[in-house]
């Protein structure tokens, strides 16, 4: 075999050789992906459900609250102070624990956010596979038009 062909054909394996490798740090890295992947669709599946309904209470928590300070209002307007002040106070405690229930709700929400970006981090790039995938093909192109050469001369 003529050296030129030979060192063709060296390219070529070794060109083999650089795409087996990205194929495997590739294939790693779907594996990591996918665990990923799986944790932020539990996460998922359990919180849009306590999510909306946390949120659905804060609702009616805030609507309670909004209601119970016009009723407030409305007293100290007629000069019923003390009602107006237990109102005001009810009024408040409802707010609070809309508040409190929004909280909880975004605190689940940031740990989706948190685990769908991970998975994001996660997710492979095969760029460097379909670079060496590339060049594995142009090498054995080479070698192939090399070893036509060879026989063609013969």
């Amino acid at each position: 075999m003529p050296d030129s062909v030979r060192a063709k054909k060296q390219k070529y394996e070794e060109a083999v050789a650089k795409m087996q490798d990205e194929a495997r740090l590739l294939s790693s890295a779907s594996s990591v992906h996918v665990v990923d992947w799986e944790n932020y669709c539990q996460i998922r599946r359990h919180n849009r459900p306590v999510i909306r309904k946390l949120k659905s209470e804060a609702k009616q928590a805030y609507e309670e609250a909004q209601r119970l300070f016009k009723l407030s209002h409305e007293e100290y307007k007629a000069g019923d102070l003390a009602k107006a002040t237990v109102h005001s106070v009810e009024g408040r405690k409802h707010k609070d624990r809309s508040d409190e229930l929004l909280l909880e709700a975004r605190k689940l929400q940031e740990k989706e956010d948190a685990a769908r970006q991970r998975a994001k981090e996660t997710e492979p790039n095969n760029t460097t596979y379909k670079a060496a995938k590339k060049a594995m093909q142009a090498a054995k192109k080479e070698y192939e038009d090399a070893l036509k050469e060879g026989d063609a001369s013969r």
